[in-house]
Order: structure tokens, then sequence, then C-alpha cells
């Protein structure tokens, strides 16, 4: 576990060296330097830490899908879906969480206070995370074999989030915190830690539900359907 978590928090380190060579070289674009990306790196490092900790069996819900395993939930009394992220805890999401504070304070210059709201927005990322988690994973009850396809879309999606988004247009934006929640993961959280308010993080606190709500609606559309019988047939 120790090893796990240790691993994943020196190489989000490593990694973090690029952008700070980056902004080293090139100075500030738009506005934004070194701090801002620490700030918004932290926050996804936390979001995915937090997610693959508490909530790690979430990842595995399309296996559960195609494998059948999922009938193994369908007889108890509680609901399938937080059964499922309930059911596993990926060590190496401790390191992700530890990630965060550290940047947050060594080069993103946050005051206690601004920790504090940071922490508030980033469990709040992480929430939204977990809804994209699970509506991806959902594609397993329409298409057999999505695992593969789901892994990719995840993939950018964290690349999408990690990436500085200020600086993008405007249609691309809308979609970034529309249908593609990534702007909730990245410029979104760092507004409301950098410039925090009731407003900002009241926000991020919405979005989270919302997608969660949204994600949740979609999972019990698929899950019907594979109670039904249809896509085991189709499959």
């Amino acid at each position: 576990f120790a090893f796990s978590a240790l691993s994943m928090f020196g190489n989000n380190l490593l990694y973090f060296v690029n952008w700070w060579l980056f902004f080293g070289m090139a100075g500030d674009v738009r506005g934004w330097g070194v701090s801002q990306m620490a700030v918004l790196y932290g926050t996804v490092a936390f979001a995915f830490g937090f997610a693959a900790l508490f909530f790690g069996g979430a990842r595995e819900i399309v296996l559960a899908i195609e494998s059948g395993r999922l009938e193994v939930y369908l007889g108890k009394p509680r609901h399938p879906l937080p059964v499922l992220m309930l059911a596993e805890a990926k060590p190496y999401g401790l390191g992700d969480m530890v990630t965060g504070p550290v940047l947050w304070f060594t080069l993103g210059g946050l005051s206690w206070g601004q920790g504090v709201v940071a922490v508030i927005v980033g469990c709040s990322a992480g929430v939204i995370l977990l809804a994209t988690i699970t509506t991806l994973h959902s594609l397993g009850f329409w298409k057999s074999g999505a695992k593969g396809l789901v892994e990719q879309m995840f993939e950018a999606f964290i690349i999408a989030s990690s990436f500085p988004q200020h600086a993008l247009p405007v249609s691309l934006k809308f979609i970034l915190l529309t249908v593609i929640p990534a702007g909730f993961m990245g410029v979104v959280p760092v507004e409301a830690i950098l410039h925090p308010s009731f407003l900002t993080v009241g926000r991020m606190v919405a979005a989270a539900a919302f997608y969660m709500a949204v994600a949740a609606w979609i999972f019990n559309r698929g899950l019907r359907r594979y109670q039904s019988g249809s896509m085991m047939a189709s499959g």
C-alpha cells in the first residue's frame, strides 16, 4: 500500500517538472504561471486520488457488466451503483491525494483558508470524476467489449482536465463545461480556490450534484436493459 502510494506521489512530482520547466522558459502565458498550474494539477491529482482511494470499484463497473458479475449485486436490497463503487480501494489514490496539498502550499502559494476551500473543491471535482467514470462505464450496457474504448475516453478526459483551459476558444470552453465536464476539473476549480466565494465554491458543489445525478440516471437506464436480458442476448 505504502509503496504504491509513494510511487504515484513521485510520479506526479516528476510529471509536474515538465510544467515547471515550461513556465520557467516561457514565462507566464495569458496570466497563468507555475503557481496557477500547481493549483490546477494539484486539484486534478487530489480529485483522482479521492475517487481511486474511496471509490476504486467505479473503474471496474464495465467489467462487472461484461462478465455478468453485476448479477451478484442485483439480489441485494441496496442499489448496486454505490456498492460497486465502494467494492475496492486503490492504494495509489493516497499518493494522488497527498500530491494536491504539496503542490497547493509549496508552488501554489495557498493560504490555510484557501487550502480548506481547495479540499472542498477537490472533493467536488472527485465526485464529478466519479460521475464521468460511471457514465463512460455505463456504455457496457449497450456495447459489448467496451472496456478498451472506455479506458481510452477516460484517459482523454484526464488529459483534457490537466491542461490549462483559460486560453481555449469559447466554443471549446462551452463543451468542456457542459457535455464533457473537464472544465469542472480544471479552470473552474482554480478560480474557486484562488478567488473563493460562496458563488464559486457553490458552483462546484452544484456541478458535482448535477453530473452525479445524470450519471446515476444513465446507469439506471442501462441497468433496466441489463435486467431485461436484452443486453446479454445481444452479446
